[in-house]
């Protein structure tokens, strides 16, 4: 199996719809797409037998069987449509919990590398390409392909002296076969293709931003020429790119074209060892060889739907990312213990040799200018990133070792700024946290008079940062990193959020500039530089 095909088969495997839920879309497009069959070979045989038929009987039979045919084939295709759509949105959820799980699991210098603002939005789109798996590729192609099975049944239980019904079906069926594989194999080539355009429109994009930058430097240097050049040199990239795709694609759509009359040919000489038939049971052999064009158009358009849900499993596929982290319990002691911890990010050394060693219930503070390793610590000590083996320790036990769940109930990280404030207070203050304390009593202590049924709207930094803080203190953490939390405070608000924060028992690590916080604290610790001193104990 080549590897696109095992690309889809990998995420249909991973949505794992309810099999209720496939058979059910599968019986409602079987039964609409054969429903339209019947009606397109009905009518024309309607014709033929009130031609040949003296009586009326038997016309006024079939007349009444299309009738009905036609009058259902409409219902019948609505319930396709909502069958497929709720599978394909079932799928959907079951993709996008594993969009959100997957980057809920990466590290900060992941996230802070890789991660641009439209990251999530772009790759929940595609989680919506992903549906079209199943609404416009392998729904629509199973169904006609089982209703044109049947069609060739009924073609091998025709009783006429004319033909050779069982000859004719087993053509109709080996001649199906042979042109759904032929635009099958395919498949690998439109989905290099594509993928080389994508390469090639993605240079061109990254071109057109670099000289973005520096179009009017080229031009004060009289090198705009080199610049149009460049651009003209990608550009001609992109487009032959462009044109081997539709070439690949045209020959597709001729194989597609070409395939039911190719199969009309084979089954009339086969089936009568004549390019010729006559008899009315011929009429509906005729028809059901030229229904193939159906089913080659259906292939065609899952194969391309297919292609475009490869590039975006690819493109999925990209932000998988496989956790480190253990399945151990947190430890009784909360001693927390840093050895030589040097961190590296890109060519920039931000930790060099990091020692500390902070006892159970101590308070910390990190102070040292901006830029000198302070929140990269405190990420680090949050288990933020995947972290060596043993550099970083508490009770004894490499923080990896611990399980996630384990882990953030006992530690708690609020960062500088603030996110995910807006909404029902209760519901912002106990998001992740299990069976959380009620946060409107420290709520109201830090200056903020809200009630549980409020809501969090437009509020200003310093409610924020406020409200921030309290969230991380409830279920009272064992250990509690802070980064700047009285930053731009007022004095009347720092001094009951500090009496909210000290009144704890657990660990906590802060790192800060404000002397009320710096005085509180047991130990004092300074970066410079990507290296930590002692200042005060």
């Amino acid at each position: 199996m080549t590897r696109p095909w095992h690309d889809l088969a990998r995420w249909l495997r991973r949505a794992r719809p309810p099999l209720r839920d496939v058979l059910s879309a599968l019986l409602a497009g079987t039964c609409a797409t054969a429903a339209t069959l019947v009606l397109f070979i009905g009518a024309p045989y309607l014709l033929v037998e009130a031609a040949t038929q003296p009586g009326w009987a038997a016309v006024a039979a079939l007349l009444i069987v299309v009738e009905i045919l036609a009058f259902m084939r409409s219902p019948l295709r609505f319930v396709e449509r909502m069958s497929s759509h709720e599978l394909g949105l079932a799928s959907v959820v079951t993709w996008r919990r594993w969009l959100t799980t997957t980057i809920g699991t990466w590290p900060w210098s992941r996230i802070s590398t890789t991660a641009t603002g439209d990251l999530l939005e772009r790759a929940l789109a595609d989680t919506d390409i992903l549906q079209d798996l199943w609404l416009r590729s392998i729904i629509p192609f199973v169904s006609i392909a089982l209703a044109l099975l049947g069609g060739d049944l009924v073609v091998a239980s025709l009783h006429t002296t004319t033909l050779d019904a069982h000859a004719a079906a087993l053509a109709l069926l080996v001649s199906q076969c042979v042109c759904v594989a032929a635009l099958t194999t395919q498949f690998s080539s439109l989905v290099a293709h594509e993928r080389q355009l994508r390469i090639a429109r993605s240079r061109r994009a990254t071109a057109r931003l670099e000289l973005q930058h520096v179009a009017q430097e080229f031009e004060l240097l009289h090198l705009g020429t080199e610049v149009r050049r460049r651009l003209e040199r990608q550009n001609a990239a992109v487009a032959n790119t462009e044109r081997r795709s539709r070439r690949s694609r045209r020959w597709v759509n001729l194989m597609a074209c070409v395939g039911p009359v190719i199969t009309l040919f084979v089954v009339e000489g086969y089936a009568n060892h004549s390019i010729v038939m006559v008899g009315r049971p011929a009429v509906i052999v005729a028809l059901v060889a030229i229904a193939t064009v159906d089913l080659l158009a259906t292939t065609r358009s899952s194969l391309l739907v297919a292609v475009g849900v490869t590039a975006a499993s690819e493109r999925l596929d990209a932000l998988h990312y496989e956790t480190r982290t253990g399945t151990e319990n947190f430890p009784d002691s909360t001693l927390l213990d840093v050895e030589s911890l040097t961190w590296t990010v890109g060519e920039q050394t931000l930790l060099q040799r990091v020692t500390l060693t902070i006892p159970a219930g101590r308070r910390v503070a990190l102070t040292g200018p901006s830029g000198s390793g302070k929140t990269t610590l405190l990420r680090l000590l949050a288990r933020l990133d995947d972290l060596p083996r043993d550099v970083i320790t508490i009770g004894g036990h490499d923080v990896m070792s611990i399980s996630e769940s384990a882990w953030r109930a006992h530690v708690s990280f609020v960062g500088a700024l603030p996110r995910l404030l807006d909404g029902v207070v209760d519901d912002v203050m106990r998001m992740g946290r299990l069976a959380a304390d009620d946060p409107v009593g420290p709520l109201q202590r830090v200056g903020l008079s809200v009630a549980a049924t409020d809501r969090f709207e437009h509020l200003s930094q310093g409610e924020a940062q406020r409200a921030s803080v309290v969230r991380g203190l409830l279920n009272e953490p064992s250990v509690l990193l802070l980064d700047e939390p009285t930053n731009g405070l007022g004095p009347d608000e720092r001094g009951p959020l500090l009496e909210e924060i000290f009144r704890r028992h657990g660990t906590i690590v802060v790192a800060t500039h404000d002397p009320d916080v710096i005085a509180l604290c047991d130990d004092v610790y300074e970066l410079v530089g990507g290296r930590l001193s002692l200042l005060s104990r």
